[in-house]
């Protein structure tokens, strides 16, 4: 398995079957609800041309991998674990349903995990399988995504929320989410403001406080570090928005969902505008964003490169190919272990297979010699 990589709808698009091929040989995608839910709601894009916008999402979820990816669980659940004290991995790697822990048959300790229901639902899409709980659910997702309104919001925000200087890019809003944060008052008054956006019910409320005192009230940042990354994503889409630094189209906010997303990925692949300004602030140091146009162009560089007749039917199509400048190159030499170490690993395998089963043949025909009486 390769390097996570998460795409919005607008990179899986783009992709054609041959560079998705090679997608899936070198990466594991990680998909996020915020992906299928926008590919559901393509059902209802062409009210007028039923077979066109049922086209569209068996297109769609075609292209998604459904055997090496990872579905990620929704993003709320995991902010509610996280207060709860369940520890969220921050380093690239997906969030899963809880597995059943079970030993194998040489003693090994492995893990099973059911197939999500996603998995069932894609595979009915991709057949133009729709029910009608999933017609009329897509309808109502796409008419409460586009009677959003961001102008309106902007205004009510600009006097909480506008910078106290002026800012020229989103990779400047940080240190006034930071100032924002610590004139709050306390901790406990920003866990209440995030529990309150995420409409918690009073009972989950209370657990999350009863553990906030009964922990000694650490900061927010250590008490749930992935609750607290997606609060400082939330002030900072504020800050964006009342300093016009994002635009108020209604679809950013589903856009804004991918960002609670980038700890669970290495690569993050997207040809929004708004993800190009709004991401980098929040990408870890070896995490890399890619936009649409540089992935495709690198998938099908490695394309063409598996075309030429002398490296066909190799092995070798399981690492990337060196080529320096490539992006999937340049990323498999920092996230996993060189290629180069790879494919001669691969090939010191091969040799000592090669190895056994040539000490084996001799070993039996030894044994029929002797059978025989040809030998001793």
């Amino acid at each position: 398995m390769g390097p996570t990589i998460l795409l919005d709808k607008c990179a899986l698009q783009s992709l054609s079957p041959d560079e998705l091929r090679y997608l899936e040989f070198y990466y594991t995608t990680v998909i996020p609800p915020v992906l299928i839910i926008e590919i559901i709601q393509d059902l209802c894009k062409y009210p007028d041309e039923q077979e066109r916008s049922h086209g569209l999402v068996k297109l769609l979820s075609g292209k998604l991998p459904l055997v090496d990816s990872l579905m990620n669980i929704d993003h709320r659940t995991i902010i509610y674990g996280n207060l709860l004290g369940q520890r969220v991995p921050l380093d690239g790697r997906a969030v899963l349903p809880e597995g059943k822990e079970f030993k194998t048959a040489d003693g090994k300790r492995a893990m099973f995990f059911d197939e999500p229901p996603q998995r069932e639902w894609l595979r009915r899409w991709e057949k133009g399988e729709f029910s009608t709980l999933e017609r009329t659910s897509a309808r109502f997702m796409r008419d409460l995504t586009h009677n959003v309104d961001l102008d309106e919001f902007r205004k009510r925000i600009k006097d909480i929320y506008r910078p106290t200087k002026d800012i020229h890019s989103c990779e400047e809003i940080p240190r006034f989410v930071e100032t924002i944060l610590g004139s709050a008052g306390d901790e406990l008054t920003n866990v209440k403001w995030l529990m309150k956006m995420m409409h918690f019910d009073q009972r989950s409320i209370e657990l999350v406080e009863r553990r906030w005192f009964s922990g000694g009230c650490l900061s927010f940042r250590d008490f749930a570090p992935y609750a607290f990354y997606c609060m400082r994503v939330m002030i900072a889409f504020r800050i964006a928005l009342a300093g016009h630094l994002v635009g108020t189209r209604a679809t950013n906010v589903v856009d804004l969902e991918y960002i609670y997303y980038l700890p669970f990925c290495n690569v993050f692949s997207s040809g929004d505008k708004f993800h190009m300004q709004f991401c980098k602030p929040f990408l870890r140091e070896n995490q890399h964003f890619v936009s649409t146009d540089v992935l495709k162009g690198d998938l099908r560089r490695i394309c063409e490169h598996w075309r030429n007749p002398d490296r066909t039917g190799h092995n070798l199509e399981r690492y990337p190919p060196t080529i320096p400048d490539s992006t999937t190159y340049k990323i498999w030499h920092q996230h996993c272990r060189s290629v180069d170490e790879l494919i001669e690993s691969a090939n010191k395998r091969k040799d000592e297979q090669k190895e056994r089963r040539d000490e084996e043949t001799m070993r039996a025909n030894i044994d029929i010699m002797k059978k025989m009486g040809i030998i001793n």
